[in-house]
């Protein structure tokens, strides 16, 4: 029990960590912060595991692990877990979920909403071209998922392997366009 508590301390450093070290600078790449914030929490974690005593001076004794070593990786387990769940969270929600993008842009323009022209229009770069396709297709093509031949995209073995897994699950799954 004592992995588990402290874990979620641990867990409470890592979002004050990303908090700060995300307002403290601008990050062209999110995800180096949010692993700087887990090694932080992760420290933290092993830090004050070694440092309190085996009943936290409250535990009562049904709550002790009777193994210290797999009391200390539960909480290791849990605290890695949790940081995965808020990993995507930030990714679907905060940094890249286009849909959420809609609705904080309608949500910022109050009860009056937003006239639908405007808000793509908020979707569109300087010279008139999709913002969305613009950054995601090169981060495809830098990834090795797509090629570009002139003007035709193709999958790469790597994108294409990729694609039939998605598909795969979303069959499994029985996600339907859009999901």
């Amino acid at each position: 029990m004592k992995g588990i508590i402290i874990a979620l301390l641990g867990f409470l450093s890592v979002l004050l960590a990303s908090s700060l070290l995300l307002r403290a600078r601008s990050w062209e790449r999110h995800f180096i912060a949010l692993l700087l914030a887990f090694a932080v929490g992760l420290l933290a974690y092993v830090w004050i595991y070694f440092k309190t005593p085996y009943d936290l001076y409250w535990l009562p004794a049904g709550c002790l692990e009777p193994s210290r070593i797999v009391d200390f990786l539960n909480g290791v387990l849990f605290f890695c877990l949790m940081f995965h769940f808020f990993w995507d969270f930030v990714y679907a929600f905060a940094l890249t979920g286009f849909s959420t993008g809609i609705l904080v842009n309608v949500a910022l323009e109050g009860e009056r909403g937003i006239a639908l022209e405007r808000l793509i229009a908020r979707y569109l770069d300087c010279s008139g071209g999709d913002r969305i396709f613009s950054r995601r297709i090169p981060n495809l093509i830098r990834g090795g998922y797509l090629r570009q031949d002139g003007e035709v995209i193709v999958l790469t073995w790597k994108g294409r392997l990729l694609g039939i897994v998605v598909l795969a699950v979303k069959s499994l799954l029985n996600v339907r366009e859009g999901g």
